[in-house]
């Protein structure tokens, strides 16, 4: 009997690459744009620190509680108590759903605006939810299978629109900076580097080898945030802060991902072809993914009240909420990002990390407490701002006023 071969640093660093690259990477050059290039830059490396700190806190945890079927709420449970667990399980909800809802606004968006029918956003929400949902309970296998070629036509696409953007990219576009606006951004860009719920099934493949998991986790990370550096460079350098239609503040006052202004832009079919496939494919399998996660957890939490072989109510839970939400409420792409930055992963791959290190009592206890304050401080600070902005208390815009050192041609 031959045990099963344990994969490559490389292609575990491609899967935690490919959970982090999705939704988030549409709106991040938009939302931080509206930033500025230079504060954008480093908010993005920053948070990039901070969300390895984080994924080698859940690892560390992972290992040190000794269940190899571990997921997060199992490890916040074991490392906290009931309460972590359940704080994960309120964090989690409010994440995948809110992602959820962007994918769905994300898709209508591209849909009609690119194919040229800005009347049919909900048509096209609906169709993209009949297929995409229908694909993720019914033929999951059979995307997997193909998962490959969805990651290379993704990167492909992603890599001639940037193309395009530099052909098109004027250096005085990226002097222009609002950092009090900043803030603002970072759900956004927590929301664009979250791989986190990658880290148990990394801990799993690579046997629980500690070096083998850091590296992973390092190279898996620093991909999204090269895509993300590139994006931002390319987007903001290409694109006029304003100007009506094809200007990042349109974007961001219509809600719509970074492909539908640079195809305004750029002009070319080719290049909106391209970002027609791109967005598409980055929605879908992230759609996918997160459908599949999504219904997973239903129906691990709720297999103590439903009973027997019923299925049927785990799909309901998981994709009638986020439609309905999008039917109403159709501009809510930029939105649903935020609060779930904001709010969902703030929660739980923020604050209960940081609340694992101010609770442990290792040996050596100062470093842990002094890091697990630092990102309790950070992501408290993040969710404060985001509730502030959603209940009306905070209202945090942009200074486009303040754009006189460079007049875009």
């Amino acid at each position: 009997m031959t045990s099963k071969k344990r994969p490559s640093i490389l292609s575990v660093a491609l899967l935690i690459a490919g959970a982090a690259i999705g939704a988030g990477i549409l709106g991040l050059p938009v939302q931080t744009g509206m930033a500025g290039a230079l504060p954008a830059l480093i908010a993005l490396s920053i948070m990039w620190l901070v969300s390895l700190t984080t994924s080698w806190v859940i690892a560390d945890s992972y290992l040190r509680g000794g269940n190899a079927q571990a997921d997060l709420a199992s490890i916040y449970q074991h490392e906290l108590g009931a309460w972590g667990k359940w704080l994960t399980v309120v964090g989690y909800l409010i994440n995948y759903y809110g992602i959820m809802v962007a994918y769905l606004a994300g898709s209508a968006a591209v849909l009609s605006t690119l194919l040229g029918l800005p009347q049919a956003r909900t048509w096209m929400v609906l169709a993209f939810f009949v297929v995409a949902t229908a694909v993720c309970i019914f033929g999951l296998d059979l995307v997997r299978r193909f998962n490959t070629l969805f990651m290379v036509v993704l990167f492909a696409s992603l890599g001639f629109l940037l193309l395009a953007a530099t052909r098109n990219l004027d250096p005085g576009r990226l002097t222009y900076t609002d950092w009090s606006f900043l803030p603002s951004a970072l759900p956004v860009i927590t929301c664009s580097l979250a791989f986190q719920n990658m880290v148990p099934m990394t801990c799993r493949q690579l046997e629980g080898e500690r070096p083998l998991i850091f590296r992973a986790l390092l190279m898996g990370s620093l991909i999204p945030w090269l895509v993300g550096v590139l994006c931002i460079i390319a987007v903001v350098g290409a694109l006029p802060l304003t100007g009506g239609e094809g200007s990042l503040l349109s974007a961001f006052q219509h809600d719509d991902p970074a492909t539908i202004p640079l195809a305004q832009v750029l002009g070319r079919p080719v290049v909106t072809a391209a970002g027609l496939l791109f967005s598409t494919c980055a929605i879908f399998t992230s759609y996918l993914a997160t459908g599949s996660a999504l219904t997973g957890f239903w129906r691990d939490l709720a297999a103590p009240v439903v009973k027997g072989r019923v299925d049927w109510p785990h799909p309901v839970m998981t994709f009638a909420p986020p439609l309905l939400v999008v039917l109403v409420w159709p501009d809510l792409f930029l939105s649903a990002l935020n609060v779930a930055g904001g709010l969902g992963l703030g929660i739980f791959i923020g604050l209960a990390p940081a609340l694992v290190l101010l609770l442990r009592r290792p040996a050596a206890w100062l470093t842990p407490r002094l890091l697990g304050t630092l990102l309790f401080v950070l992501f408290a600070l993040i969710i404060v701002l985001e509730l502030g902005q959603e209940m009306g208390f905070l209202r945090i815009l942009p200074q486009v006023e303040n754009w006189t050192s460079y007049q875009p041609k």
